[in-house]
């Protein structure tokens, strides 16, 4: 956290330039399974059981959602 708000205050306080995009990086990144399976684990146990599907499947089921999507199915975005 310490390393975000350094980021920031040299950023807001530099007299170069403002770059367009920063991209921090955590030191010790967590692999995004192992956040869905957080999400998973607190969404079972609240009893809103989440399903797991590869990137391919979900990405497969959002296009075809997205070619047959209803008015109904865009007033809930």
């Amino acid at each position: 956290m310490h390393a975000v708000s350094k980021t920031i205050l040299d950023i807001a306080f530099s007299a170069d330039n403002l770059p367009e995009a920063i991209n921090l990086v955590h030191p010790r990144p967590v692999k995004w399974v192992e956040v869905m399976n957080a999400f998973k684990a607190v969404l079972d146990k609240d009893g809103y059981p989440l399903r797991m599907v590869s990137f391919q499947e979900w990405f497969s089921l959002l296009e075809k959602r997205a070619g047959n999507a209803s008015d109904a199915d865009l007033q809930a975005i």
